[in-house]
């Protein structure tokens, strides 16, 4: 290379570095832009917050209830036979003393047949002591008028004082018989009628169990034949756990949604707080020794709604709500504002100060009531708390989450 070529190329290695800072410093300016544009401030608009306000804040359980009928009745068999016919399907509505279920009447007829002629035998029996003792009265007034005459013993006139008392004994065994033989007539009659079925109330056919051509055997257990009950007015039982149910007093307000009907709430008084059967059956089985605590204890609020529409039908799943009263203008805020629990009531918060920048406070909490909790201590009206997370909180639970 020429003295000239090398030095030309010195000359353009002095220009590259003499413009190389400038360039490097306008980069760098770039490169904090960028860094300034994709961390926001965390005090910015983009916090959702809520204030501290004071509110009527209802104290209410909630609950899960069954709907039944409040007429409801499972029709059983009362007598041993085959099912002849079954007059009803189910969803047919019924009035009382509309025949549901026959059953063959064969056995019940030729019971009854046989109680009708023992009773003709009683009958018959009771005619005969009738005229044995008519005979054994006239042979003793014969026997003391010959006595009177010394024409005969007295050893015969008690004789015939003996004969006459067992002829009455005999005649009264005889009517006593009669009487438990036209019981069991009347018994055999009653049976007779039980192969016609019929329903006890008005309502409609919920469930059928029987069978064409079943044969019943009453005597071991009665067999549930159908369940009939009446719609018009359903009886929601809620199901309360003990640590819910202090406080709750029939005559408070209730309300219940269903699945599946849309934008209706059911509204009633609750009538009764009931402790149910399998609580009960777990007290008596658990022992005298057995620890309190081990045993849950569930109680059924109770109450009667209308439904003449017929929407709601036996056995549906309620969401009920039971008021237990009102909490008259304590301080709220938003159930999004509780960040974490501590202990048994207390909780914390994210205050947002006047300068925007926001800090952990701790508060008592009180009742919630449809997404707002009531708050005891820790904060004032006008206030304002966090609601959510954060956006740095969302981006280190983003990092956590894609941690590998």
């Amino acid at each position: 290379m020429t003295d000239a070529g090398n030095a030309a190329n010195a000359r353009g290695r002095r220009m590259w570095r003499a413009a190389r800072l400038p360039l490097l410093g306008v980069c760098l300016v770039g490169a904090a832009w960028l860094g300034l544009r994709e961390a926001p401030d965390v005090t910015s608009a983009q916090i959702r917050s809520a204030l501290v306000t004071r509110a009527d804040l209802e104290v209410a359980v909630e609950a899960v209830a069954t709907l039944e009928p409040v007429d409801i009745v499972t029709i059983g068999a009362q007598v041993n036979g085959q099912i002849k016919r079954i007059a009803v399907q189910q969803g047919d509505r019924v009035r009382r003393g509309d025949l549901l279920v026959v059953i063959d009447p064969e056995l019940q007829e030729a019971a009854l047949e046989k109680a009708r002629a023992s009773l003709a035998s009683m009958e018959a029996q009771l005619t005969a002591r009738r005229a044995t003792l008519a005979h054994r009265q006239s042979i003793l007034a014969r026997q003391r008028a010959l006595a009177r005459e010394d024409a005969n013993t007295r050893l015969d006139v008690e004789q015939a004082e003996l004969e006459y008392e067992v002829a009455k004994s005999e005649l009264a065994v005889v009517a006593s018989q009669i009487v438990q033989a036209r019981l069991d007539v009347r018994s055999a009659e009653v049976n007779l009628t039980y192969t016609q079925i019929s329903s006890p109330i008005d309502g409609e056919v919920l469930a059928i169990f029987a069978q064409f051509g079943q044969t019943l055997v009453s005597a071991q257990a009665s067999p549930a034949l159908l369940v009939v009950g009446n719609i018009d007015r359903m009886r929601v039982r809620a199901r309360v756990s003990e640590a819910d149910v202090v406080g709750l007093k029939p005559g408070v307000e209730t309300s219940f949604s269903v699945v599946g009907v849309d934008a209706r709430t059911y509204r009633g008084t609750l009538q009764s707080v009931e402790l149910p059967a399998e609580s009960l059956r777990a007290l008596r089985q658990s022992g005298e020794g057995a620890p309190r605590g081990d045993l849950p204890v569930y109680y059924y609020g109770t109450f009667d709604v209308d439904n003449a529409d017929h929407v709601l039908l036996p056995f549906m799943t309620a969401d009920v709500r039971i008021v237990k009263g009102v909490r008259q203008q304590v301080l709220t805020v938003p159930v999004a504002a509780i960040r974490r629990h501590v202990g048994d009531d207390g909780a914390t918060v994210r205050v947002v100060g006047r300068d925007g920048h926001t800090t952990p406070r701790t508060v008592q909490l009180g009742p919630v009531s449809g997404g707002w909790v009531e708050v005891r201590a820790g904060l004032d009206e006008g206030e304002r708390v966090v609601l959510g997370r954060l956006p740095d909180e969302l981006d280190e639970a983003e990092g956590a989450g894609q941690a590998p």
